[in-house]
This record gives structure tokens, C-alpha cells and sequence, in this order.
């Protein structure tokens, strides 16, 4: 649903104009009828609910459907909780305010209410937030295609994880068939290596699993730092693990082949402080979102 509000938001503006200028209207005339009310379902293909409230904003009117169904039960309910909008401005006559989107108890969809001040009562509207983007072109659902994008990502993510615990048990095997008997410290970095490299594996499938299979927000960001920076620790772990063991075993072989430890261990040390460079950008930019925010 975040990816609806994000839309609403986005095209906040041009809403407001248009509900509010055809709201306009009603505030001319003296009694709402039912033709009245028939012809703002007809506007409003989003419209899902109306009802009035008197100046103490007591409800004096049935919830009064789409389908011509008025039901009485919220009568006499105070609604004055909504006596003021986002900004704290108290109502004056004539004025249309649009109250941030909600969860319905009525109906379960995303809506937004808008109030409508008359000089004698308030007529409330409520809007399912879908529909009405719909009808703007704001927001387009393709649920065959959804459907396809997230069968290739469970399909990619599963396939990625199956790949990490490969890795994990192939290290597994490959130390226990060495025997207890002839372990090694290559073997112990071996092990380590698979290990590292089947942890990097696994929390990339997990979180694009997580992002693009399980998450309801269809609007997400094409750049996930955490990821990056997730599976970027544990290559440049592996790496390090490496070169120290390619260092181990030149030393004790032949030490002109040391040039070779020394360029896997500049490339490993150039990649770590690209990452602390990242890092430190993304963490200062991290904290300047959360002061403005505060």
C-alpha cells in the first residue's frame, strides 16, 4: 500500500484541484437528495461513501453506499476527531479538506476522506485510493506480468540460496575427506573460504527474495545499499582469507612467486577502502534524512 500513498502524495496537487472544484457544486445548494447523491457516484467512480454530520460534527445521516444501500448504525456517532486538518487549521465555510489516506474500517481498501463544509453541516465522501488513480492514469496494474517478474526472482533467489548451501556442504566434505589425520591450515582456510563465500551467496538470494517476492511495495528503490554493502563485507572477507593463505604457502615454497600475494593483496586493500569510502558517504547521508525527517 505504500507504493499507492507514494503515488497520492506525488500527484497531491492536481487531485485537490479537481476533487475540490467538483465538490464545489454541492455547496450551492441547501439540501443534499438522493438525485444529488446519484450523481456524485456517477463523477466519482472511486467514491465508496457518504455521509453528513451536523456543525457539532454528530453524524445526522445513514452511510449511504454505492449500491443505494443506507445503513443507520453509525447515527449519532461524534465524529469530531476529524475537526481539524493536517495543519491544525480549523474548518471555516466552504472549504473542502482531503484528510491523509487510511485504512477503512468499512471496507478494508486504502481511502481518503474529504470534508466538505457547508453552512449548516459537513458531508463527508470517502474515496477508495486505487480507483482513484486509477481514473487519473496515476497507477496501472498488470498482475500477468507481476506475476512472471516474481516467478523469475523466486526462481533466481531460490537458485542463489541453493548455490550458498552448496558451497557450505561441498566445504564441508571436502575438509572431513582430508581425515582429522592430515589437517591443515589450508585446509581450515578452505573450509573458511566456502563458508564466507556461501554466507555472501545466501544473503544476497535471501534479500532479493525478500524485496521483490515478499514485499507488497511494488515502488522499491533499484539501489539497495544494504545489499551492496552485505554482500561486499563478505567478498572482501574471503578475499582476505586468501591472500593471507596464498601468502602462507609462498613462504614456505618459492618466494619469488610473492609478487603475485602482494597484487591480490593491493587489489583486496584498494576494494576495502572503496567500501569504507562508501560507506562513510552513505552513513553521513543516512544521518542527514533522519534530522530532516526528525
Amino acid at each position: 500500500m505504500q507504493h499507492l500513498v507514494k503515488v497520492y502524495e506525488e500527484n497531491y496537487s492536481m487531485l485537490e484541484r479537481f476533487i475540490k472544484s467538483t465538490l464545489l457544486r454541492l455547496n450551492r445548494k441547501e439540501k443534499i437528495g438522493q438525485k444529488d447523491i446519484d450523481e456524485m457516484y456517477k463523477l466519482f467512480p472511486s467514491l465508496e461513501l457518504i455521509y453528513v454530520t451536523d456543525k457539532e460534527f454528530v453524524q445526522i445521516s445513514p452511510n449511504m453506499e454505492r449500491d443505494g444501500k443506507k445503513k443507520s448504525e453509525h447515527l449519532g456517532v461524534k465524529r469530531d476527531y476529524l475537526l481539524f486538518d493536517k495543519q491544525g487549521i480549523p474548518y471555516e465555510n466552504g472549504n473542502t479538506i482531503i484528510k491523509e489516506p487510511y485504512i477503512s474500517s468499512h471496507s478494508g481498501h486504502l481511502c481518503i476522506t474529504v470534508i466538505q463544509k457547508r453552512e449548516d453541516d459537513f458531508i463527508f465522501f470517502d474515496f477508495q485510493l486505487e480507483r482513484l488513480l486509477k481514473r487519473f492514469h496515476l497507477y496501472e496494474e498488470n498482475k500477468t506480468f507481476e506475476f512472471a517478474v516474481k516467478t523469475f526472482y523466486s526462481f533466481i533467489s531460490i537458485s542463489l540460496i541453493g548455490v550458498a548451501l552448496f558451497l557450505a556442504v561441498y566445504g564441508i566434505v571436502h575438509f572431513l575427506g582430508d581425515g582429522l589425520q592430515n589437517l591443515n591450515l589450508e585446509g581450515i582456510f578452505k573450509l573458511v573460504i566456502a563458508f564466507t563465500l556461501g554466507l555472501a551467496i545466501f544473503d544476497l538470494g535471501k534479500t532479493i527474495f525478500e524485496q521483490e517476492v515478499l514485499s507488497s511495495d511494488r515502488i522499491n528503490d533499484t539501489f539497495k545499499p544494504k545489499t551492496l554493502m552485505n554482500f561486499t563485507v563478505s567478498i572482501i572477507i574471503a578475499l582476505m582469507i586468501e591472500s593471507l593463505l596464498i601468502v602462507f604457502k609462498i613462504s614456505i615454497g618459492d618466494h619469488k612467486d610473492l609478487i603475485h600475494a602482494l597484487y591480490l593483496l593491493s587489489g583486496t586493500a584498494i576494494l576495502f577502502v572503496s567500501f569504507s569510502i562508501f560507506y562513510l558517504v552513505y552513513r553521513n547521508k543516512k544521518c542527514k534524512k533522519t534530522k530532516v525527517s526528525g
